[in-house]
């Protein structure tokens, strides 16, 4: 497999799964365990966040109550399937 094949990750799961000491439930987001064993191997990455492009607490709150009020009004209009999909996410 040439070096472009390969999925590309985030640092930020790199580092939960190199903290964790069970890094079996990673397995669920589709991460491979031979790289999720790679990772806890080789430790936490170091890297710097530049603040301007972060969201900040109160964005993410807005972001969130928008989609929640998205959902309700989707959920409303197509009934009962999408409300067994909207827990299955909680």
């Amino acid at each position: 497999m040439k070096r472009s094949e390969y999925r590309g990750y985030d640092h930020r799961p790199k580092n939960l799964v190199a903290m964790s000491d069970d890094i079996q439930k990673f397995l669920k987001y589709g991460i491979s365990l031979s790289t999720l064993k790679a990772w806890k191997k080789n430790g936490e990455w170091e890297f710097f966040t530049i603040p301007e492009l972060e969201p900040n607490t109160s964005e993410l709150i807005a972001e969130n109550i928008t989609l929640k009020a998205k959902l309700a009004a989707v959920t409303a209009e197509h009934g009962p399937v999408l409300t067994i999909i909207n827990r299955s996410f909680q």
